[in-house]
């Protein structure tokens, strides 16, 4: 996995432009936008430079004045020197409006980039994701990075542009005066141990908020809260989302301390230097070396150094800030799988898919199929599994090695022909949701081959999949949408007729109607409106309404009562007649009528059958478990 390490020390700004992966990111960023960060270049380079012209002007007018000449020999240098300042103002108005909207389209694509990034990642890899993270990142991270387009980078280039040229100016003027201009690097030197403060200060606060927000998203939810209710824990919750808000206005009062610490730093050293220039160039005017417009000239050209320098100092925070969220970005974007521009990894097909009529084979066929779940390591991204960093340090590079892990399915192999049923049954952990992942194309065996309607999963993209295979998960996501939004998720073009029809043969028509708006009531956030059970069979449904060739069913129906579950599987089967059909299940009563049963078992087919042959069987598994059930009610 490619993180980008984070340096303790060194110049922000160096840090940020010195690093040729950030560089390198940023620019491909910023291609698409080449024609407006040229014209908006044009706008710095006018908005720095004619602030300038002023001075030079004044100085003329001051010894004209000296030298008794008359209001009208400086009216237009007067003039001038206005309508140079309003030029001026103007076009750093129009630079500074321009780089916010460019710096705003740069973000967005960013986070589209990001959502896409995250979205072709394999399952798996959601379930080393905590709470809140991915949201903080797309959001929170991606809009702390905003400064780097809209003040870091403009910024810089104004400022160092200004500075330049005013030194530039003063050594034409005077080159003896620029000498003293070397005791500005004092400036820095006791900025330094305030640097390093901020720097750790900043980091504390980005890891606090992030912590804050994951935090509150994993208990500000129905299932977080009854927890905590039920543990006796809401209090405790409370008063540790009330220790970390303490915690980040500590933080924070220190960071301000801090900032005021350097501003105040700056500003009386720079006053220090300042009256030293003012002495040098008072006694090179009474030595008659100078002119008194020459010395207000440098005056007002040390002022021309300090906005610069002063705002540059105040760009390294930022320049930090930038650079923390950038490596936090570029570290989704950076991990695989998945292209560049955020195209899910399984869209790279060599050939196109054959249409479901003229696929050979269009069941579900598992070949030798093994396999084990990838280590933390190889999935995760180590920020998004524990945003917050310790007390006072940095985010580590997590050492998370890959590990052999165990194998859970190994020489898999069995066919589902179009209108057969067949049954998957075995203890809890043998392996058998893993199975219905693998069916559907979610995961991709470590050997051996997956057929969805004869074609391998490795050669079908997410989409042939979803319109091939219909899966029903035992935990079944509802969406904060209508009732009737829910069902069309899967097809978008299912009529009214279709909808209720669906319903009905999941046994969940009667309930939708009690409901206040019917087809059109709001479910709640997670479909807590529903039971467990109406949210299985709204799940049936949907599988129902998808015009796909094979149907995988983990656990469809164990939140319902036995009546309910024979009426649905009965007219499911129906329902299902001319589709491939995978059902796992604990409920061996309603494997009876299935075409054939398999008895997974530690990661391994031990039996496989009709009903009738496998209890028949003294020596069966199955048999045994069907008893065992049996007589257990």
């Amino acid at each position: 996995m490619a993180t980008m390490r984070r340096q303790e020390s060194g110049n922000p700004l160096r840090r940020v432009f010195g690093n040729q992966r950030l560089r390198r990111a940023m620019a491909s960023v910023a291609r698409p936008y080449r024609g407006r960060i040229a014209f908006l270049g044009l706008l710095v380079t006018l908005g720095a430079l004619l602030p300038l012209l002023p001075p030079l002007l004044y100085r003329s007018v001051i010894d004209r004045l000296i030298g008794d000449s008359s209001f009208s020999d400086v009216l237009i240098l007067a003039v001038g020197a206005g309508a140079v300042t309003v030029l001026g103002v103007t076009f750093t108005h129009l630079y500074t409006v321009q780089s916010s909207h460019l710096g705003r389209r740069i973000i967005s694509d960013l986070q589209n980039r990001m959502y896409g990034r995250l979205a072709a990642k394999p399952i798996e890899f959601f379930t080393t994701v905590k709470a809140g993270a991915i949201g903080t990142r797309i959001t929170a991270d991606a809009y702390a990075a905003e400064p780097l387009f809209t003040k870091v980078i403009v910024g810089l280039v104004a400022n160092v542009m200004a500075l330049s040229g005013a030194v530039l100016i003063l050594a034409l003027v005077d080159i003896r005066l620029v000498f003293v201009l070397a005791l500005i690097p004092l400036l820095f030197v006791p900025l330094s141990a305030t640097e390093a403060r901020i720097r750790m200060l900043i980091r504390r606060q980005n890891g606090l908020n992030t912590e804050l927000v994951t935090s509150s998203e994993a208990l500000m939810n129905v299932p977080g809260m009854t927890l905590a209710r039920q543990a006796g824990r809401l209090d405790a919750e409370v008063g540790r989302f009330a220790g970390s808000v303490e915690d980040l206005r500590d933080v924070a009062s220190r960071l301000t301390a801090s900032f005021i610490r350097a501003d105040t730093i700056f500003s009386f050293t720079f006053g220090v230097v300042t009256s030293v220039v003012f002495a040098i160039g008072a006694w090179l005017v009474t030595d008659g070396r100078a002119s008194i417009g020459t010395l207000v000239l440098f005056l007002l050209y040390i002022r021309q150094v300090q906005i610069p320098l002063n705002a540059l100092t105040g760009l390294r925070y930022d320049a930090l800030r930038a650079a923390q969220a950038f490596d936090r970005v570029f570290e989704v974007l950076g991990s695989g799988p998945g292209a560049e521009d955020g195209a899910s990894p399984d869209s790279t097909v060599t050939q196109p898919a054959p249409s479901l009529q003229a696929a050979p084979g269009r069941g579900l066929a598992f070949d030798d199929v093994r396999y084990r779940y990838q280590s933390i390591g190889d999935l995760a991204i180590t920020s998004l599994m524990n945003p917050a960093p310790a007390q006072g340090g940095t985010y580590e590079d997590a050492v998370l090695e890959s590990s052999d892990m165990p194998v859970v399915l190994d020489g898999i192999s069995f066919r589902v022909e179009p209108g057969e049923w067949v049954a998957v049954v075995g203890s809890s952990g043998a392996g058998k949701s893993t199975l219905s992942f693998l069916g559907a194309g979610l995961y991709r065996p470590l050997g051996g081959t997956v057929y969805v309607g004869g074609s391998s999963t490795r050669d079908l993209t997410g989409n042939d999949l979803a319109r091939r295979v219909a899966l029903i998960t035992q935990d079944t996501h509802v969406l904060h949408d209508t009732v009737r939004n829910n069902l069309r998720y899967v097809n978008q073009d299912a009529s009214d007729a279709q909808v209720e029809a669906a319903c009905e043969a999941a046994r969940l028509a009667s309930f939708i109607k009690s409901l206040p708006d019917g087809y059109d009531t709001l479910v709640g956030e997670r479909g807590y409106r529903f039971s467990g059970g109406q949210r299985q069979r709204l799940a049936l449904a949907r599988a129902l309404l998808k015009p796909s060739e094979i149907v995988i069913m983990d656990e469809p129906t164990s939140q319902v009562d036995p009546e309910t579950e024979a009426l649905i599987t009965e007219a499911t089967r129906k329902l299902f007649g001319d589709r491939a059909v995978l059902t796992i299940t604990h409920n061996l009563q309603t494997t009876v009528n299935a075409d054939r049963i398999l008895v997974l078992e530690d990661g391994h087919i031990v039996e496989s059958g009709p009903h009738d042959s496998l209890i028949d069987n003294p020596n069966s598994r199955y048999a045994a478990m069907f008893k065992a059930q049996s007589a257990g009610g």
